[in-house]
């Protein structure tokens, strides 16, 4: 019987949250002296330390309930619990009655870190592309960050691209890779915004020149009760029916209200126009919000769903600023298999303001002097012009 890998180095782990990494054992024997019964009975595997605990999976290569026959596998899980800060170590023992008996021992190590848990956000949550076609010109890239929104740091590892169609790739990272540990570190957040970003770009590849390519970009964060994350990935590549115009919405600068809010802006119209000779629905509006935003800064149009043939139809558009700044995002209108983006900006700035002080003279009446009633004159020792 063989083991791989002969050692189980797990690295730095968060304490709360359990890493697990497998090693799988092989019977290599062909025949069981004396039996007849070419089997490996491998017995329940153990850990030496409280720090790590293992066992069979149950769905990658099972182990079988009578043993395991000569050329067949069975995959073993071992489960890291980092507690506090600490460097934790064992063995792996897996006894069977291969050979003379002696079982396998594994050696296991990794260490533990306290670290709060991550408060984050990302944006968006998932990247739509539009429509690329494969015409030679360079390919679209669109970026989404993660944000720590908290005091503590957020650590994030196994940045990984699932990709069946070979239509996305990761161009960079911000902050990098730490090629010690394995982690990007965003570092707690002081009054500016501390964020991952992520770059990535989109040629459509086994999809031709029609379809959508989807895919995902998952990694891990230290927040225990939701490790893993994914941003979902979308392009297409086809022939729209569907145009637009124009096809960005400058909104321009808007100030702010007597209170320094900033104002919502007048709307801004989208036409869509079908150049096909057959109808097309548009089926769906979403936003994808730039960095920074956590809450959406423009109004999402509401399609009709109704087929659209000769008449064009109008959507409007609302920037609605809720922080001082530039934003930007995109307008995804989706007709099904194809996908297009419409660019949005706009700026909101702070109205500079005016306070005037106006000083009111009261003792006139001290100038007056009692001839006749005192209604109507003037003065005394004033120009001759004054009014009565």
């Amino acid at each position: 019987m063989t083991c791989s890998p002969g050692s189980l180095a797990f690295g730095q782990a968060v304490d709360g949250i359990d890493p697990v990494l497998s090693v799988t054992c092989t019977n290599t024997g062909t025949s069981n002296v004396g039996s007849g019964s070419p089997v490996t009975l491998i017995l329940t595997p153990t850990t030496s330390s409280s720090a790590f605990s293992a066992a069979f999976d149950e769905v990658s290569d099972p182990y079988p309930p009578g043993g395991l026959p000569p050329g067949q596998s069975a995959q073993i899980d071992v489960t890291y619990h980092p507690s506090g800060t600490s460097n934790d170590t064992g063995t792996l023992a897996t006894a069977s009655n291969a050979g003379r008996g002696q079982g396998v021992q594994i050696p296991l190590s990794g260490q533990s870190l306290n670290v709060p848990p991550c408060q984050f956000a990302i944006l968006p949550s998932a990247l739509d592309f539009g429509n690329v076609t494969r015409d030679g010109g360079a390919e679209p890239d669109l970026s989404f960050s993660v944000e720590n929104l908290g005091s503590a740091e957020c650590l994030v590892k196994d940045l990984v691209l699932q990709d069946p169609t070979s239509s996305f790739r990761i161009i960079s990272t911000s902050p990098q890779v730490d090629p010690t540990t394995g982690w990007i570190t965003i570092p707690p957040s002081s009054g500016a915004a501390s964020a991952m970003q992520v770059d990535v770009a989109f040629l459509p590849g086994e999809i031709g020149d029609a379809g959508a390519a989807t895919g995902q970009v998952d990694f891990w964060i230290s927040n225990p009760t939701k490790t893993e994350q994914s941003v979902a990935l979308r392009g297409t590549s086809g022939s729209p029916c569907l145009v637009y115009v124009p096809s960005t919405l400058d909104f321009g600068s808007v100030g702010t209200n007597d209170a320094g809010a900033p104002c919502e802006s007048a709307a801004l119209t989208i036409s869509v126009f079908n150049q096909c000779s057959t109808n097309a629905t548009l089926q769906s509006v979403t936003l994808q919000s730039g960095s920074g935003d956590t809450v959406a800064q423009f109004s999402v149009p509401t399609p009709s769903g109704m087929a659209l043939g000769g008449s064009p139809q109008t959507y409007t558009v609302t920037f609605l600023p809720t922080t001082l700044g530039t934003h930007t995002a995109q307008l995804a209108f989706s007709e099904g298999a194809v996908d297009t983006l419409v660019r949005v900006s706009g700026t909101a700035v702070a109205t500079p303001t005016q306070t005037d002080s106006f000083g009111l003279f009261t003792d006139l009446s001290a100038g007056f002097r009692g001839e006749g009633s005192g209604r109507g004159q003037r003065p005394s020792g004033l120009d001759e012009r004054w009014p009565t």
